[in-house]
């Protein structure tokens, strides 16, 4: 991952001499709290933007008459939505160590939802896992989540580049979104060579950065990850996308109750499509997520209001709840002791560590 500010990689920040006026970390934070503000008011904004496009009424109207029913199932859908998030990460951390405890990994997955709610495009969700298993490399343990999320990101361009291939030749989107179906493409395949081919995309890494050799130590984990352990890590990731596209599709039927099952299966990959591959502009990709659900349900003749209602929902089950419960799980983590006795010095740990 490149370092934005330009600055020595933090693989070797702990050998570089720094600044007196980088010491205390103070100019550093408030370029980041103004970042900060800027992408919050940026995605308000735009929230704001697509709710006056669509209709306050409309929306208003479709909020009060939605189904409590396809509203509680799809609630429900959070808690194998997490567990199957949890259980995917832990096929890459197994080669650490044999693995991590099935109720440790659901506390560091909700801890990184927690940290992760309040920094731009999630990055706070790889310190927030790691800080909860402090016991074991903590840049190693970000590597992992981040391979979980290539991943993630793998499935649902993939599953939204064949729904979109289906939109242009049905005659719903014309040619203009050529160039979006070319970059879904292009992403599908560097992402499904770094699966396939980690050695080769490693030689290119070391050529390219040959000064990270930290770096290149700690992603050796996804060497070790077997034939096996790869095709579970996909399968997890699949059935994930699975229960979450599926939650999005339950939720805009809850709001729009004549739209056909088959319609919103689509509209809810096209959506994810989108929501992947656009770049984070905005804390939390406020606004970007909405965005995108009126677009692609307005394509297929969906109710835009109940698009947007059922995006604005998904962002409360899915990321405000989690970061929630998740909060009391950073607490317990930065109040308690290493439970392994044989770990290294956490005072070492820190230093080179994400947190």
């Amino acid at each position: 991952m490149s370092n934005p500010t330009g600055s020595v990689s933090p693989f070797d920040a702990k050998d570089a001499p720094r600044p007196d006026h980088e010491n205390d970390g103070r100019p550093d934070r408030s370029r980041v709290r103004i970042r900060q503000l800027a992408r919050l008011l940026f995605g308000v904004g735009l929230l704001v933007a697509i709710v006056l496009y669509v209709d306050v009424q409309d929306v208003w109207f479709t909020l009060r008459q939605a189904d409590p029913t396809f509203l509680t199932v799809a609630l429900f859908l959070v808690v194998p939505n997490v567990w199957l998030d949890a259980w995917s990460w832990g096929v890459v951390l197994r080669p650490l160590s044999g693995g991590v405890a099935r109720s440790t990994l659901v506390r560091a997955t909700l801890a990184g939802y927690a940290v992760g709610f309040f920094t731009p495009a999630r990055l706070g969700e790889f310190a927030g896992r790691a800080l909860a298993l402090r016991h074991r490399d903590m840049w190693t343990v970000s590597v992992t989540v981040f391979a979980q999320r290539l991943v993630d990101m793998l499935v649902a361009v993939t599953v939204g580049l064949g729904l979109m291939t289906w939109a242009r030749f049905t005659g719903v989107i014309g040619t203009a979104w050529d160039l979006a179906i070319a970059v879904g493409a292009g992403v599908a395949l560097l992402f499904m060579a770094a699966i396939l081919w980690p050695d080769a995309i490693d030689k290119w890494a070391r050529r390219m950065l040959p000064r990270a050799g930290a770096l290149h130590e700690r992603t050796s984990v996804l060497h070790d990850l077997e034939n096996d352990a790869k095709i579970r890590l996909l399968w997890g990731c699949l059935t994930r996308y699975i229960v979450f596209a599926g939650q999005m599709t339950i939720l805009v039927k809850a709001f729009d109750p004549s739209a056909e099952w088959s319609t919103l299966v689509a509209g809810s990959g096209l959506m994810y499509y989108f929501k992947y591959l656009i770049p984070s502009l905005t804390l939390l990709d406020v606004g970007i997520r909405e965005g995108a659900a009126v677009l692609v349900y307005g394509w297929l003749g969906v109710a835009e209001a109940a698009a947007l209602n059922a995006a604005l929902t998904v962002f409360v089950f899915n990321i405000t709840l989690p970061a929630v419960v998740g909060g009391a799980f950073v607490r317990l983590s930065s109040s308690d002791s290493d439970p392994d006795p044989n770990a290294p010095d956490r005072n070492i740990q820190r230093k080179t560590s994400p947190t």
